[in-house]
């Protein structure tokens, strides 16, 4: 008997959004919290900014915003939803992304199998760490336009259509999230890189006009086009400031990394040896990602989206009876799971999304990593002198330091967005991180009251030892109480707020 519902698509999509949720995590990172303060400001001034003010780190620089209208989105959602409206978003976009890479990845094998088989992959490595922040945006118009690239490149579709849906899906981009210069760039190589064997290719005209139209949507912009100096000056001081420290070197103990390992595994055993499926412009883009990725893990992302894409070109572009034991092996198991049983499959995966679902809609936000009763502390006392904390930590503490307009009634240290405002002041937070040569200068260039440290820092060991400087809280807590010792046995993750000692009690002390 026929079935009356469409069991593969409606298993395939369930599939994905309940991946999709499983990956999805409550609300917690400083981006979010920073993006909303911006988003504030916006919808109250109606402007966009032009100068960065939440910070001491690049306070009245010139700065241009690139994921202006994503901070809008947060804001506006927030005062018409309230803040529940946040984890739904969140979810949507997960869900959205997911969906998106198996389409494209179907679309390039010319399987819808194999399609899902290397996206939850790559959605497990993309989302292990994925934080509500203008970069879902950026990944999910970064994989539509690189399959409207690909139909350009092939000649497939309507050319007008094609062009015209390409520059809304860019102008979007371009005022959503930096990674908007990372979709461009990609879908340029693809456009121009020449032909693997069996490919037919549009005409060199039509895919120049394409790239064209690309370019130009990233100057339909309040700032002109000017953000992409911005982008540009940001990736380059981070890049240099990754190699440099070898702050996050990509490994196999990270979850991203180790993705992106069994999908280079799963690209070498499928390719056969004998026939060149990946032009040069692809196999720069996959090698030169997973080289920033190992300098980097912030930047396997983007290797793991673009790795997962050259595998399944690869399957797309070969003969079943070319791609080995693997590829008879995938073939095998797509077979075996057509036959399970429609509605028990189809029911499973519906329990486990509403699971999922109804777990983040309970516990939307995580504040457990957030020092939120420490800046509720700071928020009591008078606001003089300037507070010491980690850029990571710099986002959250905008947005409370912030009015409910985006205005800010103290500022923060550092940011990850105004770190290369001020490289001088990033590079000396950084040796503090790190506790390098060179670490007093962010104590002598701020001039610090008090310092907001995660308890398991080398910093916090520096400090407790350190006569100039008291204890004030652990764990939100005054240092003798019953809680603070309780978490103190415990080991669990918190928070320090350390004072500046009265002048007369480090000479007591010193006196002892």
């Amino acid at each position: 008997m026929k079935q009356a519902f469409p069991y593969p698509r409606l298993a395939n999509f369930l599939l994905l959004a309940a991946a999709a949720t499983y990956f999805c995590t409550s609300i917690h990172s400083p981006v979010f919290f920073e993006s909303l303060t911006i988003g504030h400001w916006i919808e109250t001034h109606q402007a966009i900014p032009t100068e960065y003010l939440w910070s001491t780190a690049g306070a009245g620089q010139p700065w241009r915003s690139p994921s202006w209208l994503f901070e809008l989105l947060l804001s506006l959602s927030e005062q018409l939803f309230g803040d529940q409206v946040f984890i739904v978003l969140k979810m949507l976009l997960l869900t959205c992304l997911v969906c998106g890479l198996s389409w494209l990845y179907a679309c390039r094998a010319r399987n819808a199998f194999i399609g899902t088989f290397i996206a939850l992959p790559v959605s497990a490595g993309m989302l292990i760490t994925a934080v509500l922040g203008p970069h879902l945006v950026g990944w999910l118009g970064a994989v539509l336009l690189i399959e409207l690239a690909y139909r350009a490149r092939l000649g497939e579709g309507t050319p007008l259509r094609a062009l015209a849906v390409s520059f809304l899906v860019g102008v979007l981009l371009a005022n959503s999230d930096a990674s908007s210069a990372f979709a461009v760039l990609v879908s340029a190589v693809v456009l121009l890189s020449p032909a693997v064997e069996g490919e037919v290719l549009a005409p060199r005209a039509k895919r120049l006009g394409m790239v064209l139209v690309l370019v130009l949507s990233q100057l339909v912009t309040p700032y002109g086009g000017l953000q992409l100096l911005t982008i540009a000056q940001s990736f380059l001081f981070f890049l240099s400031l990754e190699l440099g420290q070898r702050l996050n070197p990509g490994t196999v103990f990270q979850y991203q990394v180790s993705f992106l390992v069994l999908l280079w595994i799963v690209l070498v055993l499928l390719w056969p040896k004998h026939r060149r499926l990946l032009n040069g412009g692809e196999m720069l883009l996959a090698v030169g990602s997973t080289v920033l990725a190992l300098a980097s893990w912030k930047a396997a992302p983007y290797a793991l989206l673009l790795v997962g894409l050259c595998t399944t070109l690869v399957w797309g572009r070969a003969q079943l009876s070319e791609l080995g034991n693997l590829g008879e092996a995938l073939s095998a198991f797509r077979q075996s799971m057509a036959k399970l049983p429609p509605l028990g499959t189809l029911w499973l995966l519906l329990c486990v999304l509403i699971v999922n679902v109804l777990n983040l809609w309970k516990v939307p936000f995580t504040k457990v990593l957030l020092p939120a009763r420490e800046v509720d502390y700071l928020l009591e006392q008078p606001m003089d002198g300037a507070l010491l904390h980690e850029r990571f930590i710099g986002g959250y503490l905008v947005y409370r330091f912030a009015d409910g307009k985006g205005r800010p009634r103290k500022l923060a240290a550092i940011t990850d967005r105004s770190a290369f405002l001020d490289q001088p002041l990033a590079k000396s937070e950084v040796e503090l991180e790190t506790l390098s040569p060179g670490w007093k200068e962010y104590f002598a260039q701020l001039d610090p009251k008090r310092v907001l440290c995660r308890i398991d820092s080398t910093l916090y060991q520096v400090l407790t030892y350190d006569r100039s400087w008291e204890l004030t809280l652990l764990y939100g807590f005054p240092p003798q109480s019953e809680p603070a010792a309780m978490l103190t046995k415990k080991g669990a993750f918190g928070w320090a707020l350390f004072s500046k000692a009265a002048p007369e009690s480090v000479a007591d002390s010193e006196s002892l």
